[in-house]
């Protein structure tokens, strides 16, 4: 009964070895192929399409942040002219104009790294008139630069609107106005 068990044994161990022996044993020219296959020209054209997404996506997002540069300059004028009337009444509202200013500074801020991202996206170096990828490198490249001043411009206007809410919460609070 031992004997018959080691057989079964050995002839599973022998029986499972079997499949990884066949691929390590294939000639060189076919293990090579399968050790390091090569790339097509699809997956070039892949990538060249992944990069006019992106650069589609961030021209998206430069008119998103243009629209609201915009809004932030109607903030502007209409927060002043409130302050101006609430001043005129005798209300004390520096705190609030201080904020304005703030506001003011960092919405210019918020222009300058958004015009940087517009002359990079504009220039549409490696892109050709009708955003299609000419020169890859050059062109993710662009996509690349064109993220840091996108993203610096966001977190500028998006920490500025909420430094003015803040305070503007604060003001109220402590004026008992709602």
């Amino acid at each position: 009964m031992k004997n018959i068990t080691r057989i079964t044994i050995c002839i599973l161990l022998a029986l499972s070895t079997l499949p990884l022996m066949a691929f390590t044993s294939l000639p060189s020219p076919q293990a090579a192929s399968l050790a390091a296959p090569t790339r097509t020209p699809r997956a070039g054209q892949q990538i060249d399409q992944e990069i006019v997404f992106a650069f589609q996506r961030e021209q998206n997002w430069l008119e998103l942040e243009q629209i609201h540069i915009t809004q932030a300059g109607q903030v502007i004028s209409k927060g002043q002219a409130l302050l101006d009337k609430a001043q005129s009444k005798g209300v004390d509202v520096a705190d609030l104009s201080a904020a304005l200013a703030a506001f003011t500074t960092e919405a210019a801020n918020a222009r300058t790294t958004h015009d940087q991202a517009a002359a990079i996206l504009n220039a549409r170096n490696g892109f050709d008139a009708n955003g299609n990828v000419v020169d890859r490198q050059a062109a993710h490249q662009t996509v690349l630069d064109a993220l840091t001043p996108l993203r610096q411009t966001h977190l500028t206007l998006a920490k500025a609107v909420l430094d003015l809410r803040t305070a503007l919460q604060t003001w109220r609070l402590s004026h008992n106005q709602k």
